[in-house]
């Protein structure tokens, strides 16, 4: 099954000659009250819809063309991201009916993002650039295709750089158009020890919006560039810039909160004269050689070292991690984690892995 995350526009009602120009004047807090006005509207847009021929019917929308088009099936999944307009809403709910009625895919979602609107600029970007970003993040491990046909062009290099990022594709049509463009599949990573420098203050700002610069500043060099393009300035304060915002949520991702106070914790206990034995018993389906145990014990306890480890004793991949066999070494295997990083492990029939040493980036040491 593929996920198809669509961005909506309003082409499946302009198409048919509706003005929604009225609309835009409403918000959605007021759908209610609009009720009427918004039914009518759907059923003549559905009315018209029904007309079409099965050679027309590609055409009743951007979103739809771009989604038959890209071979979608009957199996397949398709997510909606409406904006925080009455006309978004109502057209995403348009496109569920028709997808469903059609049995051209079985499940459709219809996710409206708080503050993806065009009026306000500041809303757009302090919360509905947050909200959408925080929403297709869920879908990193996912089988998905990311479609930004539809909907404001503005979403578009935030949609693109995540599917380069999380190793998916980007596919879209331009309006009518018959050929699906797919974008190249950059091979992007970001560094995440910029993020562990800074996540104090980067989970501040995701309580708080914004932070001062003063704060921010603190404990950074004056010529250090590494986090620049992670924070903007509004109104004499800093919050996270688009792409930051990305990147922090593909962080929290991949290092979620129970991981870090898992490190924390371990890290606690280092110094404890039976480390040895607690830290053996965390990864009970794994052994660690003496030398793996006495790096443990004289290195600070980092996230990424904890993660490869709980990688190899429940036996899966995890995002991130880079295995290469040794050439001419049966069963011994080692994982890249970061530029220098890495984990020897040997993989032994009938007995439990051997993690046989651990290699610490400089900076990690």
């Amino acid at each position: 099954m593929i996920t198809y995350i669509c961005t909506v526009g309003t082409s499946i009602v302009t198409a048919t000659g509706l003005d929604l120009s009225h609309f835009a004047k409403w918000k959605l807090a007021d759908e209610d009250s609009r009720l009427q006005s918004i039914l009518e509207a759907e059923h003549f847009a559905l009315q018209n819809i029904k007309k079409k021929t099965d050679a027309e019917f590609p055409r009743v929308s951007a979103e739809l063309n771009s989604l038959i088009k890209m071979g979608l099936k009957p199996t397949d999944r398709v997510v909606l991201i409406a904006t925080e307009t009455i006309e978004g809403k109502m057209c995403a709910e348009l496109l569920r009916k028709v997808l469903l009625e059609k049995e051209l895919c079985h499940d459709v979602i219809v996710e409206v993002i708080d503050g993806l609107q065009a009026q306000d600029g500041k809303r757009f970007q302090q919360v509905g650039l947050k909200k959408l970003i925080s929403f297709i993040t869920k879908y990193e491990h996912e089988n998905v295709v990311f479609n930004p046909t539809g909907g404001f062009k503005s979403v578009v290099p935030y949609i693109t750089l995540a599917g380069m990022l999380f190793n998916k594709p980007v596919k879209y049509i331009h309006e009518f158009s018959d050929d699906v463009i797919t974008l190249a599949n950059i091979p992007i990573r970001y560094d995440e020890e910029v993020f562990f420098e800074v996540e104090d203050k980067l989970q501040k700002i995701d309580s708080n919006t914004c932070i001062g610069k003063q704060e921010w500043q603190r404990g950074i060099a004056f010529n250090d560039s590494r986090f620049a393009t992670l924070v903007e300035e509004i109104d004499g304060k800093l919050t996270m810039s688009g792409i930051g915002q990305l990147l922090w949520e593909k962080f929290k991702v991949d290092f979620p909160e129970t991981l870090r106070d898992e490190v924390k914790q371990l890290e606690n206990k280092r110094k404890q004269p039976d480390f040895f034995g607690i830290i053996q018993k965390h990864f009970s389906q794994l052994e660690l050689s003496d030398s793996t145990l006495q790096i443990l014990k004289e290195r600070s306890i980092d996230h990424r070292v904890i993660k490869c480890l709980h990688s190899i004793d429940h036996r899966q991949t995890t995002p991130g991690m880079r295995w290469h066999t040794f050439e001419g070494g049966e069963n011994l295997w080692y994982a890249r984690f970061s530029g220098k990083g890495r984990i020897y492990v040997q993989m032994r029939p009938g007995l439990s892995p051997l993690v046989t040493a651990i290699d610490y980036d400089k900076k990690l040491q």
